[in-house]
């Protein structure tokens, strides 16, 4: 697997914008959606529910991490 996540504004287009990213999330305007340059840790879980993308692609960096404390 890569190390390299897969881009957010992929991500964000194909849950079909800000607008509707946001629509997912309690208290979470598109404005806020615009500005992430990934997905965020507490949102992780829910994104990778809607793209079907696993968490790890989505964040590799949180997915090391995780292995390096599971070792």
């Amino acid at each position: 697997m890569s190390d390299a996540p897969i881009p957010i504004k992929d991500i964000i287009t194909k849950l079909g914008g800000p607008t509707k990213v946001a629509e997912h999330f309690d208290g979470l305007s598109p404005q806020a959606v615009s500005q992430w340059t990934r997905v965020p840790e507490d949102r992780l879980e829910k994104v990778a529910e809607l793209t079907g993308y696993a968490p790890a692609q989505l964040r590799p960096d949180l997915a090391k991490l995780a292995r390096m404390f599971a070792a």
